[in-house]
């Protein structure tokens, strides 16, 4: 089983090296280090509701999962919805440069999400 403390190591990992590399391969860093974070509570988070009894879509696990959460845990479904879109920042948006603090938001937003669920 794929779980957030494998996926959040590699995402240190990442951030702490950025902070020796040059521009470009710090942004890729950044970049990595954030879409690590959003993949790692997406994997965990698919394996919890799972063993709670909802069904994933395989097709569309991503909305499945963010379906749920709205309906069945709403109160942290907005953090789930950030830290998707700031992965789509990190992963799609050319013009968002990426930084240690953004870094540090989307781990705050996956410690909330996985401690409501």
């Amino acid at each position: 089983m794929l779980l957030f403390k494998d996926f959040e190591k590699i995402a240190d990992f990442l951030e702490e090296q950025s902070r020796t590399l040059s521009q470009s391969q710090r942004e890729v860093a950044l970049r990595r280090a954030i879409s690590t974070i959003y993949y790692g509570v997406f994997w965990e988070l698919r394996e919890r509701l799972r063993k709670r009894g909802y069904k994933i879509r395989e097709n569309q696990p991503h909305s499945t999962i963010l379906a749920i959460l709205r309906k069945q845990f709403a109160e942290i479904y907005p953090s789930m919805e950030e830290l998707k879109k700031r992965r789509e920042m990190a992963d799609y948006q050319s013009n968002w440069e990426p930084s240690p603090k953004a870094y540090r938001r989307v781990k705050a937003l996956a410690k909330l999400t996985l401690e409501g669920v």
